[in-house]
């Protein structure tokens, strides 16, 4: 394939974030600046939306390698894409895509006692792609792309203590208390917050609503950039937002049920949009023919629920309260989530003000500067040795935990 491995005149460096629902890449010249980029769906979602179906399917006869193929032909696209061709690659990526990317055996993050299949801080090679770096593994379900955004967050001169939440499909935190020791940890949050699997979810981008609010005359919709009017489906950050307003208006209980009656002119507006069919099922019907349905409250608010319940054990672990923590949220949901709307449903400790920062893909960030400076892999590799792991699946009380947080409520003090 032209272009797609490097050849003797190649310069330019392809840093990727291989995501479980989405791959997002950066190509850059050797000093650093930005040649290109873009993002596209995962393509192995054909599989499954989450992370535990591409495992199971990685297990299976020739699972692993109906899975490897497509990633890898969309990265020769890519690296073929850019143009006098490219240096050297570096994907990060969480345990199971690395492994399932390196060709190796799924079948220790299948089942517990969990075990990694790829460390990963190691170069390799496959065939019509440049040389390939892949970022330190820290643990079964903590992987490279974490560790590549805590390399980048620590050459930003970081607030000590701070909690790194990357909000994507599998969450994982890091609670760092200096440059050198942290407690990590991960909880599988599933697709919903980037739009997959909900009534009219749809990914961040053209044609996408982003939020909503309420003007004299109605419910009225943000679109993406500002750009359009004509609705292909709301984005995560759109369903936080209504939900969050809904929740605001006293519509929703925080029970994510609807309320019976309204105390306000603005929430029987609000109510006026409810519908229920004849088994009882509820929706939202919003403009542009969009709805927010019963299932839809419901798997946000099992997202809600596994985030707060790993957010809050990783600092009661550490003998911290959340809201002496400072807060780096990282993927694309940090960067785009109103922060007003992360607290009404309880993402995130109210109150924080300047302790909550948005860094968007950090994960992405921290390959390129693999690339950049490779020196910094080192450094990497220092990290990851003063790392240690909270299992949240080892905790005896972990179900209750969850269930717990099965409500629309302020962060709960561990």
């Amino acid at each position: 394939m032209p272009g797609a491995a490097a050849g003797d005149g190649a310069e330019a460096l392809l840093a990727v974030d291989l995501g479980t629902t989405s791959i997002q890449w950066r190509a850059l010249c050797p000093d650093g600046r930005t040649l290109a980029e873009g993002g596209m769906l995962n393509p192995q979602l054909a599989a499954g939306s989450d992370v535990m179906s591409r495992i199971a399917m990685a297990c299976t006869g020739e699972g692993a390698g109906r899975l490897r193929a497509p990633v890898v032909g969309a990265l020769r696209r890519i690296a073929a894409g850019v143009p006098g061709g490219v240096r050297e690659l570096c994907v990060a990526g969480n345990p199971a895509m690395t492994a399932i990317l390196a060709g190796k055996a799924c079948s220790g993050l299948s089942a517990a006692p969990y075990q990694l299949a790829e460390e990963g801080g190691r170069a390799m090679r496959i065939e019509g792609l440049p040389p390939l770096w892949l970022p330190d593994q820290i643990a079964p379900f903590v992987g490279g792309d974490i560790s590549s955004g805590m390399l980048w967050l620590l050459e930003q001169q970081p607030q000590f203590p701070f909690l790194l939440a990357d909000m994507g499909t599998n969450g994982e935190f890091v609670l760092a208390f200096d440059e050198s020791h942290a407690l990590a940890a991960s909880v599988p949050l599933g697709p919903a917050l980037e739009g997959i699997g909900l009534s009219c979810g749809t990914n961040a981008g053209p044609g996408s609503i982003v939020g909503f609010d309420m003007a004299p005359d109605g419910l009225k919709c943000r679109f993406w950039e500002n750009a359009g009017s004509r609705a292909e489906g709301i984005a995560g950050t759109g369903y936080l937002s209504l939900i969050a307003l809904l929740l605001r208006e006293g519509v929703l209980l925080a029970s994510g049920q609807p309320a019976k009656d309204a105390l306000s002119p603005l929430a029987r507006r609000l109510l006026a949009l409810l519908r229920r069919d004849g088994q009882g099922a509820w929706r939202f019907e919003l403009p542009h023919g969009m709805c927010l349905t019963a299932h839809d409250v419901e798997a946000v608010l099992k997202v809600r629920a596994a985030f707060a319940m790993a957010a809050g054990q990783l600092t009661r672990a550490a003998g911290l309260h959340p809201e002496n923590v400072c807060w780096y949220l990282a993927g694309a949901l940090g960067w785009h989530a109103p922060r007003a709307a992360l607290e009404q449903l309880g993402f995130i400790p109210a109150g924080l003000g300047a302790r909550v920062r948005s860094i968007g893909n950090a994960s992405l960030n921290g390959a390129c500067l693999l690339l950049c400076r490779p020196e910094l892999r080192e450094r990497m590799r220092q990290w990851k040795r003063g790392c240690a792991v909270l299992d949240l699946t080892s905790l005896p009380d972990a179900e209750s935990l969850y269930v717990q947080e099965m409500r629309f409520q302020a962060m709960r003090q561990c």
